[in-house]
């Protein structure tokens, strides 16, 4: 699988929210507590007309917009994409049938680049409010943020790496983006405004990064050692 050369030029920042969700009267809750302050089981139902209509109306916009949507990484890397991380909810060993007070939940957002972090954060919170039911409260605690980040690509320590990979792998150097942002690279482009920033790994496409059973191909290090000294030469070059 050697051959696939790609530095990385973005990464989308992210959000960790912790979202709790509770009746009226939830907190510490014993058998003296009022049962009128929880919803009603009888507001919680739905008729199977009512599951019906539901299902058949989500399903009609979803078909609708699936022509929108673009592509799988449009969805999941171009575009703000949620994740849940964990749920705080009744197990199922010793769960019965009663109505839960309390539950939480852990999300992750990730934000793509050209998306201001705070407004990101700020959309995602007014829409769990906007659509919680039932008359639910809602805590939202931010756990940690970070900013999405977009590399330029046009000057000439580009115009290097692209060469010293062509060279080095004998395929042409592409680019690509992922998740995860990394903190430093921000400071830096702040930092050193007219700087380029080049993010790059040896891994190749089995290598399993952050997996069991992670590797790296000898010859992907063998190839990477080759590509950054062309790179360096070549650079220092350019730049006389």
């Amino acid at each position: 699988m050697i051959g696939v050369v790609q530095p990385l030029t973005a990464a989308s920042g992210d959000c960790d929210d912790v979202l709790d969700t509770h009746s009226e009267a939830s907190g510490e809750v014993d058998t003296r507590l009022n049962r009128e302050a929880h919803p009603r089981p009888e507001h919680l139902l739905l008729t199977l007309d009512q599951v019906r209509r539901l299902v058949r109306r989500h399903a009609d916009a979803v078909a609708g917009a699936v022509d929108e949507l673009g592509t799988v990484s449009d969805m999941l890397w171009a575009r703000p994409a949620i994740t849940v991380l964990g749920i705080d909810c009744p197990p199922v060993t010793g769960s019965t049938a009663a109505i839960v007070p309390r539950a939480a939940a852990r999300l992750n957002l990730r934000i793509p680049p050209g998306i201001p972090t705070g407004d990101a954060h700020a959309a995602l919170v007014d829409h769990l409010r906007a659509v919680t039911p039932w008359g639910i409260h809602v805590e939202v605690e931010t756990e940690a943020t970070g900013s999405p980040f977009q590399a330029a690509t046009g000057g000439a320590a580009y115009r290097a790496m692209d060469s010293a990979m062509l060279e080095a792998y004998g395929v042409p150097m592409t680019t690509l983006g992922q998740g995860g942002s990394i903190p430093l690279c921000n400071v830096f482009a702040e930092t050193y405004p007219h700087a380029e920033l080049i993010l790059m790994g040896v891994e190749e496409p089995l290598a399993l990064i952050h997996a069991p059973n992670e590797s790296v191909d000898p010859a992907e290090i063998q190839a990477m050692a080759l590509t950054v000294a062309l790179f360096l030469q070549r650079y220092a070059t350019l730049r006389s």
